[in-house]
């Protein structure tokens, strides 16, 4: 274990202990609304729940002045708030609040402080744009609190990663702690990783679509058009339909699936 990884747990027991000692067992949780700050609520709905919590959970779009003062009154009624995906932007208007807070983020904080319990990767030398997101440093904080019995939530940790885009690796492969995340998962069949397509909506949209919404990569004439994606499957052979419903990825054969990956190589 790296030191600075190290480090980062330190900041997670810290987390834990706080909430350990929380006597009446009531908790707001504050959360972003994009898929990491959804994944980490759900890690964290899930664990605090089965600790016996009783929980209010608020997902906002950004702590603004004016969203703060609404959530100061809220913040005022728990002895514990938990904020996920975001805070370390806000820290000293949440210092001002002056209830027991603690704030899960992997963004880059602003400013300092000495009375919020802040779990930011940023503090520790660990790079929260690549690395580790707000749904990782939930799920690290479920297995400091549950142990083993947090495994199941990992791949909603990997959910959240992919969702801020940290598939930075070679051939799209999450890095740093959020391998740890995957092997672990992987290790106790809670996922699977293999090489496929990287198209929109993977393998349950149906593929004129998924092939006309990708982005990232962009299919030049293919992206925004469905005609045009609809064409270019026609024109190699695989039918974007069976029986009257639209066919996806999934349903594809493996020798489709070989045939569409090639032809849009060439395309592009």
């Amino acid at each position: 274990m790296s030191e600075k990884f190290s480090d980062l747990l330190n900041l997670v027991s810290r987390a834990a202990e706080s909430i350990g000692s929380v006597g009446d067992r009531r908790l707001l949780l504050i959360s972003h609304y994009d898929a990491d700050g959804l994944a980490a609520a759900s890690i964290l709905v899930s664990t605090l729940s089965r600790l016996g919590f009783a929980l209010q959970l608020v997902v906002v779009e950004q702590l603004t002045p004016t969203t703060l003062r609404s959530l100061g009154r809220l913040i005022g009624g728990y002895p514990l708030t938990l904020l996920t995906d975001l805070g370390s932007g806000a820290l000293k208007a949440l210092e001002r609040i002056g209830t027991r807070i603690i704030v899960l983020d992997h963004h880059l904080p602003e400013g300092e402080t000495t009375s919020i319990i802040e779990v930011n990767p940023h503090r520790v030398g660990i790079d929260g744009s690549r690395d580790v997101s707000s749904s990782g440093l939930a799920y690290l904080l479920s297995r400091e609190l549950l142990s083993e019995k947090a495994l199941k939530l990992a791949p909603l940790a990997v959910v959240g990663a992919l969702g801020d885009r940290q598939d930075v690796g070679r051939r799209f492969r999450l890095i740093g702690i959020n391998r740890l995340i995957v092997d672990e998962a992987v290790k106790y069949n809670l996922l699977k990783e293999g090489v496929g397509l990287r198209i929109m909506g993977g393998a349950r949209r149906p593929l004129v679509k998924a092939l006309a919404y990708t982005t990232d990569p962009f299919i030049p004439g293919i992206t925004g058009d469905e005609g045009a994606a609809l064409a270019f499957l026609s024109n190699i052979g695989i039918r974007a339909s069976k029986n009257g419903e639209p066919r996806t990825l999934g349903d594809l054969s493996r020798e489709e699936r070989k045939k569409l990956a090639s032809e849009l190589v060439k395309h592009m």
